[in-house]
């Protein structure tokens, strides 16, 4: 077995903002699915020369908008933008990445109200973000995931001997 040595992880920063990255330092370095799902979260940090600060992905087009937000006027702009897929990579600037983002914003919303009205979940909406009981609740997301496998797999063979 190899042993290894690791320096402990140090950073100077603002209190407020010490206690704040803390938990997501924390996150980015454990070693199981959580930390690999966290660091998988900002691999697109690495590519860019500004940071990211939103994605958005298609199945087969993303847009990476690049920051810091900066003012104009009364007005917030990103720095710029990033879409790549089957297009290629095509740079945007400010005014482009801002129109794309307000057509991408509105078709999110009729998207999503589009998923809530056939799934019926129009009622009485919940103002306060649900919290998760990683132990039950994961358990619960794995066997709904596992069921959805056995039933799709059951209509797959199906279609199939046809």
């Amino acid at each position: 077995m190899r042993v290894f040595s690791r320096p402990n992880l140090t950073f100077s920063a603002p209190e407020n903002i010490a206690d704040e990255m803390r938990p997501l330092v924390a996150g980015l370095v454990a070693d199981d699915a959580d930390g690999r799902a966290y660091r998988s979260a900002i691999r697109h940090w690495l590519w860019s020369e500004r940071p990211v600060i939103e994605t958005f992905a298609g199945r087969r087009v993303a847009l990476q908008v690049e920051g810091p937000e900066m003012i104009a006027g009364q007005h917030r702009f990103p720095m710029g933008g990033v879409i790549s897929g089957i297009c290629g990579w095509r740079r945007l600037g400010p005014v482009e990445t801002k129109e794309l983002l307000f057509d991408l914003r509105a078709e999110i919303d009729v998207t999503i109200n589009r998923w809530l009205f056939k799934h019926a979940l129009t009622d009485v909406p919940d103002f306060q973000r649900p919290s998760v009981d990683r132990a039950k609740d994961d358990a619960e997301a794995i066997a709904s995931m596992e069921a959805w496998v056995r039933r799709n797999s059951q209509i797959e063979a199906l279609h199939a001997s046809r």
